[in-house]
């Protein structure tokens, strides 16, 4: 079952108020150009659905909230610095304890800030920013987070929201494991997963890329693209799979199970030589099964099979 994910915004909130900047002429916020705010680097999400309904609800409330210009949550960001060689790297912890000296320093030439979340928020405000020109900077709270911090509060943004797909799921999870060496239970408990779900949804990145373009556009199911993951250790098989839109996911998987049976050399009966499946519609049912009377040569098979000594 799906735990529930923890809200990490409320919880730095409440237990971390004084790590936040309290220095800015329009209230407890910072107001950065908004060229200057960049995603959290670990942010999988491509798409971003009805941000134009956002920006007309932030809109609405700009005379109702005119600290903040309508914006209800501002998001949380960190200060970054860049190298001459244009590499990224979070400040240092201590330097969030002077609020005015880090506000100099997010305005200063080789810094910016990178959204803790918020990311949604950011895209609204800049179509915001082209109606009205009070909106070319944008509000955000500073606060320090390592990378393992960020890598945490993006995932728990995208599991409350439900806004990220499967295959964005196993890229954060597979950059969990390898950047920051987190075992599978680690890596699946900000996400609310069991420790099995992670191996299930990193597997997803072993599928070909014209199934997982499938799956990231929504026409096949993440079930349907495990079904699909029966066929890894015979990857030219894919290429004969005939994924109908309206496939259901038992159907697929009898499909599959068809495609293994025409190509796995099963064992041979004596004077038929290795036997064949057959599948199609016979009196109006669909049906499939395994065609004797004709000899054929087991062909190239990438599983492990070897007949029982009997069977030879």
């Amino acid at each position: 079952m799906r735990q529930t994910t923890p809200d990490i915004l409320t919880e730095m909130l409440e237990t971390a108020p004084a790590t936040f900047s309290q220095e800015n002429d329009r209230g407890a916020l910072v107001w950065l150009p908004v060229g200057r705010i960049y995603d959290n680097p670990f942010q999988p999400r491509a798409n971003y659905d009805d941000v134009d309904s956002l920006a007309e609800s932030i809109w609405a409330l700009k005379d109702e909230l005119p600290a903040t210009l309508g914006l209800q949550q501002p998001p949380v960001a960190r200060v970054i610095a860049f190298g001459d060689d244009g590499d990224e790297s979070a400040i240092d912890r201590s330097r969030y304890n002077d609020p005015a000296a880090l506000r100099r320093l997010a305005l200063s030439d080789k810094h910016a800030v990178q959204l803790h979340f918020g990311h949604r928020r950011l895209r609204a405000w800049k179509l915001l920013r082209d109606r009205d020109p009070a909106y070319a900077e944008f509000p955000v709270l500073l606060a320090y987070a390592d990378d393992l911090g960020m890598w945490k509060h993006v995932v728990a943004e995208n599991a409350q929201r439900k806004h990220i797909s499967p295959l964005e799921e196993a890229e954060s999870l597979r950059t969990a494991i390898t950047r920051f060496n987190l075992t599978h239970a680690q890596a699946a408990e900000p996400f609310g997963f069991a420790r099995t779900t992670v191996s299930n949804k990193l597997r997803l990145l072993e599928l070909p890329d014209d199934i997982r373009q499938r799956l990231a556009a929504g026409r096949i199911t993440e079930r349907h693209a495990r079904a699909l993951l029966t066929l890894a250790p015979a990857p030219h098989l894919w290429k004969a799979v005939h994924l109908d839109g309206e496939m259901s996911v038992a159907e697929l998987e009898k499909h599959v199970d068809v495609l293994i049976a025409r190509c796995k050399p099963l064992p041979p009966q004596a004077n038929t030589g290795y036997k064949r499946a057959t599948e199609g519609y016979f009196g109006g049912e669909y049906r499939y099964g395994l065609r004797t009377g004709e000899k054929f040569d087991p062909p190239d098979w990438p599983y492990d099979w070897e007949p029982a000594a009997k069977e030879r």
